[in-house]
């Protein structure tokens, strides 16, 4: 069977659209309920933590810092419990559990544009990966403790991990100002994958039964589907420009849906279906077999790697004991219920941002971005 016989095997529908009256400026996804299904995490410049659900239903909002450039929820320990880890400009990670317990924070040697979380080797737990401004990406373990370094000779515009070149372990899949997807392996070494998509202005990895596919945006808000070869298996048409992408099995978990952050302040939700899915997954297996020759970067100088790291996962509780170099501070994620005396409109009970905090405090003219009420020192318990 002909790749091209199934190269529109898959249908991408939009299923729900989220608008945000502040702005978003990232997104991803965790699992904050005990929902089966993951809630979708959004950003805004106006210092709040946004929750929504797949259906674009809004569960919480919280106050956030605003110097956070990332923010993931996974099981980091592989322990069933999911914990934050926060990325910021200022070059600090945090990883903190959802009560607030700082755990440990860490802090790098330039600001951190983004980061996320990620099984690099054949344990089970998971790594952390960080973006730097310097044009480095650091790849940690879930103690803070480096296991890799790759200086890039360019700017890296996104970043992600995915099974690209194998069915067992992730590798690190990042594209460059030149408009070029490299996939690095901490191990061995950096390869660029063949596509004809001339202007990037999002990215991220898709698993749709297995199979890994690349989800990148252009300049002409399309999304384009393709595999390691650079074959198109779908597009879909945003309706404004792309501002982040990102996946995950919102809806089914053999297939992970898209969610699009637009730079109108929309989110769009897309479902992907298989349209025959026994078709797909046996054309999909022909495929991850076949092998193809892309030009290598081998180690160097640029890729610095720590073999007495690679495939040990420490536990939380070992991390607990802080070792020498690791400090504990205050999470930037608040404690909800002294926030909810606090920190809240008395008219529409919204939670307010740390600078409207503090024009309050200091008896400045503050209004809540929600409601519009004149918030004034008197009117809390402070």
């Amino acid at each position: 069977m002909s790749w091209k016989k199934f190269s529109k095997s898959l249908d991408l529908k939009k299923k729900r659209s989220i608008f945000g009256q502040s702005s978003y400026y990232f997104c991803s996804l965790g699992h904050f309920t005990q929902n089966s299904t993951p809630e979708i995490l959004l950003l805004s410049y106006d210092e709040k933590l946004s929750i929504f659900n797949s259906q674009g239903n809004s569960l919480s909002k919280f106050p956030f810092s605003s110097d956070v450039s990332a923010l993931v929820l996974k099981d980091l320990y592989d322990n069933g419990e999911n914990v934050f880890i926060s990325f910021s400009y200022s070059g600090e990670i945090r990883v903190f559990s959802k009560e607030g317990e700082e755990i440990w924070k860490k802090t790098l040697p330039s600001g951190i544009i983004t980061g996320m979380v990620g099984n690099l080797d054949y344990d089970p737990g998971l790594e952390i990966v960080v973006l730097l401004e310097d044009r480095r990406i650091f790849v940690l373990n879930n103690q803070g403790q480096i296991m890799a370094k790759y200086q890039h000779p360019t700017d890296i515009l996104f970043v992600d991990v995915g099974k690209i070149n194998s069915s067992q372990k992730k590798v690190i899949v990042f594209v460059d100002q030149n408009n070029s997807v490299n996939v690095l392996d901490i191990e061995e070494s950096v390869q660029k994958l063949p596509t004809d998509i001339k202007l990037i202005s999002g990215f991220t990895t898709i698993s749709i039964y297995d199979q890994t596919l690349l989800a990148v945006g252009d300049d002409l808000n399309k999304i384009h589907l393709l595999d390691k070869k650079g074959n198109t298996f779908e597009t879909y048409q945003c309706r404004a420009p792309i501002q982040t992408i990102t996946a995950g099995p919102l809806f089914s978990p053999d297939t992970d849906a898209l969610v699009i952050l637009l730079e109108n302040n929309y989110v769009e939700i897309v479902n992907i279906e298989v349209k025959n899915p026994k078709a797909y997954i046996e054309s999909e297996t022909k495929q991850v077999s076949a092998s193809t020759p892309f030009p290598k970067e081998r180690k160097s100088a640029k890729l610095d790697f720590n073999s007495e790291l690679y495939q040990k996962t420490p536990s939380i509780e070992a991390r607990r004991k802080r070792e020498p170099g690791f400090t504990v501070g205050k999470t930037n994620f608040s404690n909800h219920s002294q926030d909810s005396l606090n920190f809240r409109c008395p008219e529409c009970g919204d939670y307010l941002a740390k600078t409207l905090i503090q024009q309050i405090l200091t008896n400045k003219d503050a209004y809540c971005e929600e409601c519009g009420k004149e918030l004034k020192r008197k009117d809390f318990k402070i």
